[in-house]
Order: C-alpha cells, then structure tokens, then sequence
C-alpha cells in the first residue's frame, strides 16, 4: 500500500495524518510514511510536535470513519478521517460541492485508487466530555473538508496466474471489501476476472430477504462496501450451502470473518488481531503459498483414503469370509492368527508406501469436493462400490478355494494354508487397483512408486515365511504349499485383479 498522491491542503492533511494514526494497519502507515516524506520533499516542518492526542474515537468499518482530539495550549485540534462520501456529509460543503466531489471520488475508483478523505476542525475551548463534543461537531457538521489522500495497492506481478490456477483447482474466487465498487471493480478485472453484473454493494445486500442473500453469495464475484458484520454473512451463507469457506485479510475490520470461516489466512504484515484470529499466517506473503497449501493438503487427504481403502477391502474379507462360514456351519478357512498375520505383518509395509504415493496433477485438479458432492469423505460411493466388490469377490474366493481344497481330498490344515495364502497374496496385489480407482492397472502408475513395489516384496517375502519357515509354521497352522497348488492361489488373484479392471472399463466408457 503505498500514497500516490494528495488533493487539497497538503500541509494541514499531512499534519493531521501523522497526529491521528496509530500505524494500526497498512493504511495508516503508508499514510505516515507519505506525510513525512510530503513534508520534506515540500521543505516544510509538519508541526505536530507541540500537539498532545487526548481522545480517539477508532475507525469503525460500519460507520467508515475515525475521530481523534489532539490538543496545544487551549486548541484541541479535532480530526476525522474516512471514507470521502462518508466524512463529507459532515462538512460545511454545499451539496453541489458534495456532488462534484462525488465525481472525483468515482473516476479515481474506476482507476483503482483507494481514497481517504481528512477533515478537520479547531476549537479554542476546555473539553470535559470528548464524546459529546465530538458527537455535537458530527451533527452540527463543523468539520472543514481538506481534502483526499489517493493511494494504490499495486497488484503483485504473477497473481493473475495464481488466480487462474485457483479455478483450475476448482476453487472459486470472491472478492469482499470496504472499499469503493469502482476500486474493487477495476482491480478484479485487471486480474482477468470479468464482473459485469456479479458486483453487489452492502447497501443493496443488507435491503435483500434471506433467501436473496443465498442467491447473491453464489452469483455474485465482487461484494463492495461490506462491512465487517456483512463479511461474516458472506460466510455463513457459504458454509450454510455445504461450501468450505477459506478467507484472507490483513486488517482488524477482517478479524471477525477469518475467526468464522474455515481457515482464516493473513500476511505476515496484517494488523496483530488480525493475525491473532487466524488460523495461518503467510510469512512470505506470496498468494501462490495458499495455492501450494491446497495442493498439497489434497494430495495428503488422497493419500489418507488410498490407505483406507486399501485396508478395508482386507479388513471386509476377513468379516465375509468368518460370517458367511459361521453362517453355512462350515469350518472357518483361516485363523485369527493367520488373520493377525495378514493385518500386521503382510499389509503393514505397502500401507507405508502408500503414505509416499504419488498423486496426479488430474487428481489433485479435480478436487476432494468435486468428487465427493461437496464432503471430504474419506470412503465416498466409488471408493465403497470398489472396497465392497473387493471384499466380495476375495472372501467368496477363499471360501471357494478351501472347500475345493477338502472336496479334492487335501487336509483341512493345507486346505487352510492355501486359503490363507491366497487371502496374503491377493490383499498384497490389490494396492496396485487400489491407488487408483479410475485409470487401469497396465498404466505408467504402476511403475512410479518404487516403495510399493518393495512394500509387497516384503510382504510377499512374509508370507513365505508363514508358510514354509517351520517356526511360523507352529504358531500360524500352515504347512508346505506345494508348487503346483500356486497355480490356484495365484489364478484367484487375476479373477479379482480381472473383475475389477472390467468394472472400471465399464465406467470410463459410461463415462465417455
């Protein structure tokens, strides 16, 4: 933020920004910074030494405007500074004068300039009740008009890029601010964002019904002249519509809509309340930080339900497999050892890997929200389509293979190692259907995460032990698979590869 220029009494505007600003906000500093600069460069001495603050009224962003009393001797020097439209109704101006200044006001806002309007006024009398000498000069309108400050808050180079990558991520981008439609109108646009019709002002918003609020929220792009209070509704009708709502600001009018929102985000450079109420601070303050922050908490949520996902379909096998057998009064195919097994031994190291998965730029574009109709589910309807096919067919499988194991004669213990190696192996070569559910399994993904593909050589190296090693073979009931009998434990594994490559093939052609 910095002042461009200043139209008026010069002198008596920089004397009067240095006595009432507390440097609160970037406002107010670039404000100090232009009237001392504007009082050397003009070879004058501001005199604001021999003046003492004695009262401040802050700025209030309902009513836009801030008071302050400084004294000298007997002269208390009463100061208002605002916004123009609003500090001018209490001035001495006529109303033509008013309007001509409305004019200026209006083409400086389509150029993009914020305005501060100063006013001020002298009184050579002792003061016992600030509020009421100050109340009493607003309603006598005493205030002499002395001019406007012009300041700029140049748009950094890079942000239209950053917007863009914003919608491509399927995040939708408003603006709500205090400042004139005109401003706010011209910056968005310089941003590569055509408003047109999708502006709205506070006035216009807070005249609206409930209902016409809710439809404004969404169509609307720009919301000018908001008060900290409209901000908050801004936000609450968001959130009432099932959209998570992320607002950034940087000054103490904005503290209350970041408390409301999702995530409240603020530079490093925002008022300290500001900054206090936020959920992040940027320290860069680089907008394309937050861009960086969406990506990469999409990719670690995906992660979280590959992980999900990948333990369920196990985790729903075991479930089908001992309540289908408890239910057919036939013995139970593995044991809750050899299910324990399988949990912690075999899952456990692609579970790992699956943590340091990579995740497509498509995925992370298409969103969380996208997918799951506007909830960060963890399990959505494709994910139990998939985890309950999964589920099914394994659990069915084992089943099967350990009936067919008796029927043809084996013992009930190899019949049961070769359910369970069946269920160890299958669960270990389902990562690779379940890291993603809508591209097939032959793709270049197969091959982009080495720690998978060592996460199921450890667990296939595992299993082997549980079924050969003679120690594992005591505690797991497993006896030596023959070779010949893989044939059937690694056949089941392509039935369910196979089953679930048909059903993603019949997606993407609905699909198109």
């Amino acid at each position: 933020m910095r002042v461009v220029e200043a139209e008026g009494e010069r002198q008596r505007m920089a004397e009067d920004g240095l006595l009432s600003s507390d440097m609160a906000d970037p406002i107010e500093m670039a404000i100090v910074k232009w009237a001392e600069e504007d009082c050397r460069i003009e070879g004058q001495k501001c005199e604001v030494d021999e003046w003492k603050r004695v009262h401040t009224l802050p700025f209030n962003p309902s009513w836009k405007y801030g008071m302050s009393v400084s004294r000298k001797g007997k002269e208390n020097r009463i100061i208002m500074r605002g916004a123009p439209e609003v500090v001018l109704k209490y001035t001495r101006m006529s109303k033509s004068e008013i309007d001509k200044w409305q004019k200026r006001f209006t083409q400086l806002g389509n150029r993009g300039y914020r305005l501060v309007a100063i006013a001020e006024t002298i009184k050579n009398q002792d003061i016992s009740d600030y509020e009421s000498c100050l109340r009493e000069v607003r309603e006598k309108r005493e205030l002499m008009y002395l001019g406007i400050v012009i300041m700029e808050d140049p748009i950094r180079e890079g942000i239209a890029k950053e917007i863009e990558q914003l919608e491509v991520l399927g995040v939708k981008f408003k603006v709500i601010t205090g400042d004139f439609a005109e401003t706010a109108r011209y910056v968005v646009e310089k941003l590569g964002i055509q408003v047109k019709e999708a502006m709205i002002r506070g006035e216009e918003f807070r005249k609206m019904s409930e209902k016409e609020q809710q439809r404004a929220v969404k169509e609307t792009i720009v919301f000018a002249r908001f008060s900290p209070t409209d901000k908050i509704r801004v936000v609450e009708l968001l959130q009432e519509s099932g959209e998570t709502v992320a607002m950034m600001g940087d000054g103490i009018n904005d503290a209350p809509a970041l408390k409301k929102a999702n995530v409240g985000i603020v530079v490093s450079s925002a008022a300290e309340v500001a900054k206090k109420t936020a959920d992040m601070v940027l320290l860069d303050n680089q907008f394309g930080t937050v861009i960086a922050g969406i990506e990469e908490g999409r990719s670690i949520f995906e992660r979280i339900r590959r992980v999900v996902r990948y333990l369920l379909s196990d985790s729903f096998a075991e479930v089908l497999i001992v309540a289908i057998s408890l239910l057919l009064g036939i013995p139970l195919p593995i044991t809750a050892a050899q299910i324990l097994w399988i949990n912690l031994a075999n899952d456990t190291f692609p579970a790992m890997a699956l943590a340091v998965d990579p995740i497509e730029k498509e995925e992370i574009q298409n969103g969380i929200n996208n997918r799951t109709g506007g909830k960060d589910e963890l399990i959505d309807k494709e994910a139990k389509i998939l985890v309950g096919i999964v589920s099914t067919v394994s659990g069915l499988l084992v089943i099967g293979l350990y009936q067919g194991a008796r029927m043809m004669g084996y013992p009930d213990q190899y019949a049961g190692t070769m359910a369970f190696a069946f269920l160890g192996i299958n669960t270990l070569f389902t990562i690779f259907i379940m890291r993603n559910m809508h591209k097939p399994l032959w793709g270049k993904q197969i091959f982009n995460n080495i720690w998978v593909w060592g996460g199921v050589t450890m667990g296939v190296l595992m299993q082997l032990l549980a079924v050969y090693w003679r120690p594992l073979q005591g505690l797991l009931n497993t006896v030596p698979i023959m070779t010949k009998d893989w044939g059937w434990i690694v056949g089941g594994t392509m039935i369910v590869i196979a089953s679930i490559e048909i059903l993603k093939w019949s997606e993407r052609k609905i699909r198109g």
